[in-house]
């Protein structure tokens, strides 16, 4: 251990007495056994993780060692910033480093995603786009709902088309896809961890920090869901199963007497005048060049639509968080009219 720390500030030493910075991927030749990294980013001081395990903060150099495993996964985070990802996908040659810059990006314009999914293998799509490997950081995502599939052959495909993302957050994801030969199976989560879980009356295990509760054995069709830890309240849902397609189930728990905190929506359409509903209750109009303020909504999945003579409905599935004010502000679009000659 003590040679290594030795190599490294030998390495750093000398490259302050050299003039200029070789070009992010150039080889550059080095006294050592093996080929190594040297990782930097902007901002320093970020922590860096190769195939899930920590080696340090930047400017490091990494020394791969003999036993390594290709490609290699390399996540660069630090708090206030946007978490990114690089894949290498063959070492450099022994007797070389080779330079990796990070860029980070700060949250405060944008919101990104994290995605991870057991198998391997398997491929990551947002809002129907190109399928991509996980894992896979989406970073730049404007703030709203966005859906997320991920898929791979042999397993049931997982949907979630209510993925809150808010500017200045990151949102983490990590799936596990089931066996088709897996028929009728529940997937589920909460937190904090440790929750009783109950799927018609019935106890069915309890959840845990390294790994979902798998449940079997169910009935296609509606299933009602209850979660029970001490110092929290009770939550129940009724989810349904669909075969062929993963059913993920999430909890937030509230503690014992917190008070759940409203969500307010603020809306407003151009041109004004659109009829709003709220899980199928009219809410009332938009108004003259202001938001129509809707308080009391409780925060959990709510649909809202906006109705317009002359315009086409626009219809959205929204996810708050507890005490979230959500702003919405929509141009209607004017419904197409098709002509036919004679």
């Amino acid at each position: 251990m003590l040679i290594d720390i030795r190599l490294v500030f030998i390495f750093i030493m000398a490259g302050i007495r050299v003039s200029g910075i070789p070009a992010i991927g150039e080889p550059v030749p080095v006294t050592g056994e093996s080929g190594s990294l040297y990782i930097q980013s902007d901002p320093a001081g970020a922590e860096v993780m190769v195939n899930g395990s920590s080696v340090g903060n930047t400017p490091l150099l990494y020394l791969s060692g003999r036993n390594i495993h290709i490609p290699l996964e390399i996540i660069c985070k630090k708090d206030g910033y946007g978490t990114e990802l690089f894949r290498l996908k063959t070492m450099p040659k022994t007797g070389t480093v080779q330079y990796i810059s990070f860029s980070l990006t700060p949250l405060a314009d944008y919101g990104r995603i994290l995605v991870t999914a057991d198998p391997s293998g398997s491929q990551v799509r947002l809002d129907g786009g190109e399928p991509l490997p996980v894992p896979v950081v989406f970073d730049h995502v404007s703030g709203g709902v966005h859906e997320v599939r991920i898929a791979k052959p042999g397993y049931k495909e997982y949907i979630n088309p209510d993925v809150r993302v808010n500017p200045g957050n990151e949102v983490n994801i990590a799936v596990l896809l089931l066996s088709n030969q897996k028929k009728d199976v529940l997937v589920i989560t909460t937190e904090p961890v440790g929750a009783d879980i109950f799927v018609d009356g019935l106890f069915r295990g309890q959840t845990r920090k390294e790994a979902s509760l798998v449940i079997g054995s169910l009935t296609s069709g509606n299933h009602d869901i209850r979660t029970h830890l001490s110092g929290y309240q009770d939550e129940t849902e009724t989810v349904a199963i669909i075969q062929d397609q993963s059913t993920n189930v999430h909890f937030f728990l509230t503690k014992v007497g917190a008070v759940p905190q409203k969500t307010v929506f603020l809306i407003r359409t151009d041109p004004y005048g659109s009829d709003v509903l709220v899980n199928g209750i009219w809410m009332g109009k938009t108004p003259v060049g202001g938001y129509l303020e809707l308080d009391e909504i409780p925060s959990n999945q709510v649909n809202l639509t906006l109705y317009l003579q002359g315009y086409q409905n626009y219809s959205e599935w929204i996810l708050p968080q507890e005490g979230e004010t959500v702003i919405i502000d929509r141009k209607m679009q004017k419904e197409s009219i098709s002509t036919s000659s004679h």
